[in-house]
């Protein structure tokens, strides 16, 4: 199968949030940088609004149009290297897996490995899966 960025872009991501005090010490504790941080009281761009809590994401690292497969064994990978760093991570801290799949052609094959929700129940992170499909229809 081709890919392209017109068949479909997928993000797949480990967020903690919630936390106090700053993200630079969520990086300390993971030992892996993040791919965005944000602090309590950032904009919300492109709106006037501001952020409400602190966070602290890292993309999976595989390509937008990469197959499904590839940004979770990627994310798989990653959260299996520092599983035990979990439990040094503050109380107040959430973590989460996100997985945004928006299909353009209606190719995209929904299935989370066994691999994948175990590397996710290892931390005890929540998981969230949002598909868009956004074919044309006519």
């Amino acid at each position: 199968m081709t890919t392209s960025a017109a068949r479909w872009r997928i993000v797949v991501e480990l967020q903690v949030f919630g936390f106090t005090g700053s993200p630079d010490l969520i990086t300390k504790i993971l030992t892996v940088p993040p791919t965005k941080t944000w602090r309590v009281g950032d904009p919300v761009p492109p709106s006037i609004l501001r952020r409400k809590e602190n966070c602290w994401i890292r993309e999976a690292g595989a390509a937008p149009a990469a197959p499904l497969e590839e940004h979770l064994a990627a994310l798989a990978d990653l959260i299996t290297s520092i599983a035990q760093n979990f439990t040094r991570l503050p109380k107040d801290a959430g973590v989460e897996v996100f997985c945004d799949v928006y299909d353009y052609v209606g190719e995209v094959t929904m299935l989370l490995p066994r691999r994948f929700i175990e590397a996710i129940a290892s931390i005890h992170a929540s998981l969230r899966v949002d598909y868009c499909d956004l074919r044309e229809h006519g």
